[in-house]
């Protein structure tokens, strides 16, 4: 068995709340290769910088936090009719986090003037004491990481 890893999931909060409803990790429309990479048991949470993917509506935060639940993605019906890669997952905890209380908590972060960088990818991996800093903030049990 491999070990878990841990991972940042970029999207908009309008697809984060659609996702957390269909208890669906959702990955975009050609992202087929980002749905691949997170394995059963790995944890994602969701990073959304804006209500809405014009980003109108700055957000900037960890909205969802979830583990994997099935082996491989699908293709599957999303909300706006369109298909996109999809993975079965277990959210858990209710709270957001905002990314700017968590900056001087990541190892990725080394310049906290260009932290926006590294949410420019829509999966990006991290270390398990990253996640554990996030599951804080957002009153996720770190156990069960």
């Amino acid at each position: 068995m491999t070990d878990r890893r841990y991972w940042i999931a970029v999207a908009s909060q309008r697809h984060v709340e659609a996702a957390v409803k269909s208890g669906l990790m959702v990955f975009g429309p050609g992202r087929d290769s980002e749905a691949s990479r997170p394995a059963k048991g790995d944890w994602i949470a969701y990073y959304a910088p804006g209500e809405t993917m014009d980003n109108d509506s700055p957000l900037r935060r960890f909205t969802a936090m979830a583990q994997i639940d099935d082996t491989a993605p699908e293709s599957r019906e999303i909300s706006d009719g369109g298909r996109a890669m999809s993975r079965k997952a277990t959210y858990y905890g209710d709270a957001s986090a905002d990314v700017y209380d968590l900056l001087d908590d990541f190892s990725f972060v080394q310049d906290k003037s260009h932290w926006g960088v590294h949410f420019h990818r829509s999966l990006f991996e991290v270390t398990k004491d990253d996640m554990l800093a996030i599951a804080r903030k957002m009153g996720v049990d770190g156990r069960k990481l």
